[in-house]
């Protein structure tokens, strides 16, 4: 059982997924068990559930593509100073 969830919590599982550590049936099961979290921060809650049905909703072929649209456009984001932007 899952007590405690942050959106860094979910952000660790997907990064696991991401670097092969996990299964995607591991993360579908993850994202199950973490709905039933009883302690998230009550502004995050919102972004969190969103976040986990679409992983419990996604098959492999969909989450491999957000991730790879992720990796994308985090590729066209670029700093300066302080302010990030979106290069052409």
């Amino acid at each position: 059982m899952i007590d405690k969830l942050s959106i860094g919590d979910v952000a660790v599982k997907i990064a696991e997924y991401r670097d092969f550590r996990i299964t995607h049936d591991d993360l579908v099961e993850w994202s199950r068990a973490a709905m039933m979290a009883t302690d998230i921060y009550p502004l995050e809650v919102n972004m969190i559930m969103d976040l986990l049905q679409d992983i419990s909703a996604s098959t492999p072929v969909s989450m491999r593509r957000a991730i790879e649209e992720h990796s994308i456009l985090m590729n066209r984001v670029k700093k300066d100073g302080d302010q990030l932007y979106f290069s052409k």
